[in-house]
Parts: C-alpha cells; sequence; structure tokens
C-alpha cells in the first residue's frame, strides 16, 4: 500500500470526522436522520472494497489469518466506541419530535476513539498483521463505529419519555 494511499484514507476520514462532528452539535430530528444509516454504511463498503483490493495491489498483500483477526478485534472495538458514543448523544423533546445532538461526552469520546485507533495501528506490525491492511481498515473501521452509534441512538429512540411531547 503506498504511502499515497494511506494519505488519502486519512485525509477522507478527517474531512469525514469534521462533517459528522461539526453537524451533529445542531439539534436534527431523530426519525428523519436519513444520514444516520446511509454515510456509516457508504463510509464501511468503500472501507472493504479498500481492504479487499489489497490484493490487487503491486505488490499484491495476501490477508493472512494474523490480519483477519486483526480487522475482527478492530471491528469489535470501533463497534462497541460507537455504541458508546451513541449512548452519550443527548435525545429530547423539541418542536413536537425528538431530536439528537452531541454532547461535550461524545466529542471526547471521539479523542479516545481516535487514540485507541491510532495505538492499535501502530501495535499491529509487531503483532504479525500487514502494516498495509492496518493502514487500509481506517475507513472500514470509522464507518463501523458510525454503525455503533447509529445502532445505540436507535435502541435508544423508544426509552426517551413520549410524554414529554406536546
Amino acid at each position: 500500500m503506498s504511502s499515497a494511499s494511506t494519505l488519502f484514507q486519512v485525509v477522507i476520514a478527517v474531512g469525514l470526522l469534521a462533517l459528522v462532528v461539526g453537524r451533529r452539535f445542531t439539534p436534527r430530528p431523530v426519525q428523519s436522520d436519513t444520514r444516520r444509516w446511509r454515510l456509516p454504511l457508504a463510509v464501511s463498503a468503500i472501507g472493504v472494497y479498500g481492504v479487499v483490493s489489497l490484493s490487487r495491489h503491486t505488490p499484491p498483500v495476501t490477508i493472512t489469518g494474523t490480519d483477519l483477526a486483526y480487522l475482527l478485534a478492530c471491528g469489535f472495538v470501533s463497534l462497541l466506541l460507537g455504541v458508546l458514543r451513541g449512548s452519550t448523544i443527548r435525545i429530547y423533546p423539541a418542536n413536537g419530535e425528538l431530536v439528537q445532538r452531541y454532547s461535550a461526552l461524545t466529542t471526547a469520546l471521539w479523542i479516545v476513539t481516535i487514540a485507541i485507533r491510532i495505538a492499535m495501528d501502530l501495535a499491529a506490525p509487531p503483532f504479525g498483521v500487514a502494516t498495509a491492511v492496518a493502514s487500509t481498515s481506517l475507513l472500514l473501521m470509522f464507518g463501523i463505529s458510525l454503525l455503533g452509534e447509529s445502532l445505540a441512538v436507535s435502541a435508544r429512540i423508544g426509552t426517551v419519555p413520549a410524554r414529554n411531547l406536546p
């Protein structure tokens, strides 16, 4: 995997992160938020494509059992951190509907998510994980993390007291 491809993925991920965090500090209706699913699924699909296409790079990268275990572990951690972040999103009634908005804790958990991701990437090569696999999985893990957040918000929608709605 070239450093240009890695840099491209980092730029895309940072841009998407800035967009997501920036927009989610503005209250948005929960029910009509179709982006809650579209963005995580699209980013995850792009991430899967990136990992799968490693075999077509020059030189080709074959995903080993160690690489697969790394991807599964990162996926689990990303999903868990996304669910945790999703549990900190404020959901409250406003103007007759439920709205959602990031809290300061949600942003702090994004920082934790990024730090854990960097640590996992740095720890991967000594355990035999191909550097290309670790770097290429960035968008996949970002998408999985957003999916976890969306799952948590969806699960919480039924737990907000409806009696507060006008």
